[in-house]
């Protein structure tokens, strides 16, 4: 029997919060809580002139966050957000 691919194939390409968010068919707010939480991991990026700038995901990181999710049983994305990181603090 043959494993089945995974759903994200992880080319080096980086993900923006819109593009993360429309992967795992959730919204980008909870997107965003997962980054400030600590669950997810995302690089801040500089904008140019008059930009603000903003997050880019890695497809991996992206994948861990949504399968650990899914591991801790978890039936909401938005359920696992800021469970680890603020209990922490």
């Amino acid at each position: 029997m043959s494993q089945l691919p995974l759903p994200f194939a992880d080319n080096g390409a980086l993900l923006t919060i819109s593009e993360a968010a429309a992967r795992v068919h959730c919204c980008e707010r909870t997107i965003r809580r997962a980054i400030d939480s600590g669950d997810l991991r995302a690089g801040r990026v500089r904008g140019q002139a008059h930009s603000r700038g903003g997050y880019r995901i890695r497809p991996a990181d992206l994948e861990g966050w949504l399968f650990g999710c899914l591991a801790r049983g978890e039936r909401r994305r938005s359920s696992c957000v800021g469970t680890s990181a603020s209990t922490e603090r």
